[in-house]
């Protein structure tokens, strides 16, 4: 295996001359452990130790899931889509229930896929000629 060849490299903090294989290190070893020293957080130290606990929100079965959304009017993808990007459902005013930004980013790609279906149907036409 070939050797990496060493390099003199000047510290960047404390202008100490330094020898090193790495080709990124532009801090003294003695820097180094002084500013690794004063990112660890106190509080941090040992976090890993304990097991995460994973909570799981609680979801309704799916066929009352679906139940629901055929009450509404609506597929039951448009229903979880909704509930997902934090729309309020309910039976009264459709649109007033839905999130404006979900209904912004739903508008946005549906303006894609338009403007996507005009250029292929121009180019049908370009080449019908």
């Amino acid at each position: 295996m070939k050797k990496k060849a060493e390099r003199e490299v000047v510290c960047t903090l404390c202008g100490k001359t330094f020898r090193t294989t790495c080709p990124t290190v532009k801090h003294c070893p003695e820097c180094r452990a002084f500013i690794n020293k004063g990112m660890r957080d106190p509080k941090q130290v040992g976090h890993r130790k304990g097991k995460k606990k994973h909570y799981v929100t609680p979801q309704e079965p799916l066929d009352e899931m679906a139940a629901r959304a055929a009450a509404l009017g609506m597929s039951y993808g448009q229903y979880s889509g909704i509930k997902r990007a934090g729309g309020c459902l309910g039976p009264r005013n459709h649109e007033h229930y839905i999130n404006p930004a979900w209904q912004a980013w739903k508008d946005k790609i549906y303006d894609i896929v338009r403007r996507q279906q005009e250029r292929v149907e121009a180019e049908r036409k370009k080449g019908a000629k």
